[in-house]
């Protein structure tokens, strides 16, 4: 349930920072954006089978780039800009929030195991 909440909440948010960049953006391109970016990360879930501890922190890393490589090139082309400095920029903060985002997600994982 959680993960189901964190599409729109990110797609919120880059609507939030694209705003604050004076961009215009529309929730359905923003929405859209934010599904496909976190497919690579779920999509590293397939390496929790990995028998080692580094083959599934591998997975994970590649995961988390692939979702920074799809969340740059697709701010540039959702949001149709034309700078590339700025498309880094506005990526760079989705993507810490994000990290912060899938950090919270992962504690709702962790915590219960701890007890």
């Amino acid at each position: 349930v959680a993960e189901l909440l964190t599409v729109p909440s990110m797609a919120w948010l880059m609507r939030t920072i694209a705003r604050q960049h004076n961009m215009v953006s529309e929730f359905k391109d923003c929405f859209l954006l934010a599904a496909i970016v976190a497919v690579p990360m779920w999509l590293s879930n397939i390496g929790l089978i990995a028998p080692s501890l580094w083959t599934i922190a591998e997975i994970a890393v590649i995961g988390f780039l692939g979702a920074a490589g799809l969340l740059y090139h697709g701010i540039y082309s959702f949001l149709k800009m034309d700078d590339q400095f700025e498309a880094q920029s506005l990526s760079y903060e989705i993507l810490a929030a994000g990290l912060i985002a899938w950090l919270m997600l992962c504690s709702f994982i962790i915590l219960p195991l701890i007890e």
